[in-house]
């Protein structure tokens, strides 16, 4: 069987999609359709290529999420200087009860390790937090940049919040 790539060896760039290119000698990733959530977790089995795979549908909260991506964007921060978004994300794990490493592969970096003990394979999700320096306009919302001349125009915020959404569904599988 294969061997499972650890945060070490993704960190330096092993295993998975990287820089919008696939490893040498593998073909493009097939993806699965995307279906509808329900509002409880379930098992389904489906069939993909004659096996047949399990897996549980989980139900995000989507206001959850709004609620996270409208804070972090009412604060955006620049560079690696983060302490107020990665405070973010550490708390909103905290709260879910999911086990992190912080700090370990850069400043103010956050890795959450889910099913560490699998061995099968490893999947790789990561999210940039930080913003851009541009005044943003939107003088009307009140999710608006409190910090004056830097903004998240970039979907940094959105993504950050989806992959917090992303691990509390795995991480409750």
């Amino acid at each position: 069987g294969r061997k499972r790539a650890g945060p070490e060896a993704l960190r330096r760039g092993a295993g998975g999609v990287r820089n919008g290119t696939h490893p040498p000698g593998r073909g493009r990733c097939p993806f699965l359709p995307m279906r509808q959530v329900r509002r409880e977790n379930r098992m389904q089995t489906y069939r993909h290529g004659g096996e047949a795979m399990e897996h549980t549908q989980i139900a995000v909260d989507q206001q959850e999420l709004v609620r996270i991506r409208r804070e972090l964007h009412m604060y955006p921060e620049l560079g690696w200087e983060l302490p107020k978004t990665s405070g973010l994300v550490r708390r909103e794990l905290d709260a879910a009860g999911i086990p992190y490493e912080a700090d370990v592969y850069g400043k103010n970096s956050v890795v959450v390790t889910i099913n560490p003990d699998m061995d099968r394979f490893t999947i790789g999700l990561r999210a940039d937090m930080d913003a851009l320096p541009i005044t943003e306009r939107n003088e009307d919302k009140p999710y608006r940049s409190r910090h004056e001349g830097i903004m998240h125009a970039c979907g940094h915020d959105a993504h950050t919040a989806m992959l917090l959404g992303t691990a509390k569904a795995l991480y409750a599988i």
